[in-house]
C-alpha cells in the first residue's frame, strides 16, 4: 500500500480564481510546495509546518487567519482522501488524529467517493449492488480480489478505503528525466504568446511520456518575468494530466496571478512579461492505449475543439468560454448551467461526459420537477405573458393552488394564441424555512394555437406546447416543447 503522509486541506467554498490565488500566495509563507486541488481546495504537507509551529491545529489557524473574510475551513488528516472529506464537513477546523483516518472514512458511503475522486460511477454503484456499500466494507476485502474484478480501479479503491495516498503529497522537489524548461530573450508580453509557447514546450514531453504508456500526474510549472517576481505551483491529477488539460491550469495559474499586477491592453498584455518557463514532472501514472472513437476514445475532433477552445479563451478571457454542466433541480432553466472551460479537464472524455449527464454530478430526480418531457428550448431569461379566462380577466391561483377560472387563451408578444389543452397548475414551495430566499410558484403545461390561425392545405392548425409559471401573480412562458 502507499505511503500516508500528513495533509491538510484547505476549502474554500465560493472562492474566486483570484482569491484562491491570493489565498495561495499567503499559504505558501508556511508551506512552499502546496498542491492546488481544485477552484475550491488547497493541499498543504502538514510535516514541516506542523513541526516548526507546534502542531496540526496550529498551523490550521494560521491559514484560517488568511481568510481575510472569506469562508473557510480546514480538514487535518493521514491522507488526501480523508482531508478532504474533513475539510468539506468540518467547520472551521476538523482534525483526524494520526492513525485513525481509515477508522474516519469507514462508515462513509461509497457514494462520497464520486465527489472526491475520479472512481467511475458505474463502479460504485455495483459496489453497493455487492453489498460493498461503505469505505470499511471495501477496505476489508481483499486487495487481490478488488484487482481481478475491477482492475486497476479495484487497486485504487483498496488504497483509498484503507487512508492511504496513490501519490503522498510533495515534500520536495526532486530531479527528474521529464523536465523542460526555456529562456526567452524576449520577454512574452502577451498571455496567448506564454500559452503558445508553453504549449510547444509541454507537447515533445508529452510525447515522449505517452510513448512510453506514462501519463504526467504531479507537476511544478514555475514562470518568472523579466522583474524576477516567480510564480511556481504543484498541479495534480491522480488520473493523470493531459496536455491541453496541463495548459488549463497554467493559463489559471499565469491569470490569477498576473491579473492584480498587469496593466491589460484588452486583456491580453502583460506589465511584466514572462521570460523563463518550467515544467517538472515530479510523478507519472501508467496509462492504457487510447481507444478508437467507437469504443469511448478520443477523436481529431475531440482534439480540435480543445485547441480551438483553448485559443479562444486566450483571446477573450478564460472566464469568457463556457461549457455546460448538469445541475438538477425543478426549474428547466437551472438544470444545466454554463461554468469557465479553464476549470474544466476538456481533454477528458470520461470528465465531460459525466459533467453533461443528468444525475452525474448532481441528483437526476426532484421531486416537483416537469417529469422526463422536458422543454427541448428554454426562455431565458423568462417571457411575461398574460394567461387569460373566457371573459377576458386574467387567470390566477387560489390558496388551494386551483385556477380561478379556465385558461382560454394567452397573449404573447401582442399576439394572441388560444389554448386548446391545458395540465396543472402544479405547486412549487422552494426554501419555505428561509424568509430571504423562498420561492412559491405554480406551473402550466398548455398546448396552444394562434387565435387568427389559417389551416394548412390538410386542413390541420399548427400548435405549439408551452410551459409557464406563475409567479408573484405574473405568468411567465419559460418553456417550449418539441
Amino acid at each position: 500500500m502507499s505511503k500516508t503522509s500528513r495533509v491538510g486541506v484547505v476549502y474554500a467554498p465560493g472562492c474566486t480564481p483570484r482569491e484562491l490565488n491570493e489565498l495561495a500566495q499567503r499559504i505558501t509563507d508556511i508551506a512552499p510546495l502546496i498542491e492546488i486541488v481544485d477552484e475550491q481546495h488547497v493541499l498543504v504537507p502538514m510535516r514541516g509546518p506542523s513541526r516548526y509551529f507546534g502542531g496540526d491545529h496550529a498551523v490550521a489557524q494560521r491559514i484560517l487567519a488568511f481568510s481575510a473574510g472569506r469562508e473557510l475551513r480546514v480538514g487535518v488528516a493521514d491522507g488526501r482522501l480523508a482531508a478532504l472529506i474533513a475539510a468539506q464537513y468540518g467547520a472551521p477546523v476538523h482534525i483526524v488524529e494520526t492513525g485513525h483516518s481509515k477508522e474516519f472514512l469507514s462508515s462513509l458511503s461509497v457514494e462520497e467517493l464520486h465527489a472526491f475522486t475520479h472512481i467511475a460511477p458505474n463502479t460504485l454503484s455495483l459496489l453497493s449492488r455487492l453489498g460493498l456499500g461503505t469505505l470499511g466494507k471495501v477496505a476489508a476485502t481483499n486487495r487481490q480480489l478488488l484487482s481481478d474484478r475491477f482492475g486497476p480501479e479495484g487497486n485504487t479503491l483498496f488504497v483509498l478505503c484503507n487512508g492511504a495516498d496513490l501519490h503522498p503529497p510533495l515534500i520536495e522537489k526532486i530531479p527528474t528525466a521529464y523536465r523542460v524548461e526555456a529562456h526567452y530573450d524576449d520577454a512574452l508580453e502577451h498571455m496567448g504568446s506564454v500559452f503558445d509557447s508553453a504549449r510547444q514546450l509541454i507537447a515533445p514531453m508529452v510525447e515522449q511520456l505517452e510513448d512510453r504508456g506514462l501519463s504526467m500526474c504531479r507537476v511544478v510549472i514555475a514562470l518568472t518575468t523579466e522583474h524576477d517576481d516567480t510564480s511556481e505551483r504543484v498541479w495534480y491529477h491522480p488520473a493523470g494530466f493531459s496536455g491541453e488539460g496541463l495548459l488549463e491550469r497554467l493559463r489559471w495559474q499565469v491569470t490569477s496571478w498576473l491579473e492584480e499586477s498587469a496593466r491589460l491592453e484588452e486583456s491580453t498584455r502583460l506589465s511584466a512579461g514572462v521570460q523563463h518557463i518550467v515544467v517538472d514532472v515530479q510523478d507519472t501514472v501508467l496509462v492504457g492505449s487510447e481507444q478508437p472513437r467507437l469504443w469511448g476514445g478520443r477523436s481529431d475532433a475531440d482534439r480540435a475543439a480543445c485547441m480551438a477552445i483553448s485559443r479562444v479563451a486566450s483571446i477573450v478571457g478564460e472566464t469568457n468560454v463556457c461549457v455546460p454542466e448538469w445541475r438538477g433541480g425543478r426549474d428547466p432553466g437551472q438544470q444545466y448551467v454554463l461554468v469557465p472551460a479553464a476549470q474544466v479537464d476538456l481533454a477528458n472524455v470520461d470528465a465531460n461526459l459525466q459533467r453533461v449527464t443528468p444525475g452525474a454530478l448532481h441528483p437526476k430526480e426532484w421531486s416537483g420537477d416537469v417529469g422526463v418531457h422536458v422543454p427541448c428550448e428554454t426562455i431565458l431569461p423568462p417571457e411575461q405573458v398574460e394567461v387569460l379566462g373566457a371573459d377576458g380577466f386574467a387567470v390566477g391561483v387560489t390558496g388551494r393552488h386551483h385556477f380561478t377560472s379556465h385558461p382560454h387563451s394567452i397573449r404573447r408578444q401582442g399576439k394572441v394564441f388560444r389554448i386548446t389543452t391545458w395540465f396543472g397548475p402544479w405547486p412549487v414551495e422552494e426554501r419555505w424555512w428561509d424568509p430571504t430566499r423562498q420561492r412559491r410558484m405554480v406551473r402550466m403545461q398548455c398546448r396552444v394555437s394562434p387565435e387568427d390561425h389559417t389551416a394548412r392545405k390538410d386542413n390541420t392548425v399548427k400548435e405549439e406546447a408551452w410551459l409557464l409559471s406563475l409567479e408573484q401573480k405574473k405568468w411567465f412562458i419559460i418553456g417550449v416543447y418539441s
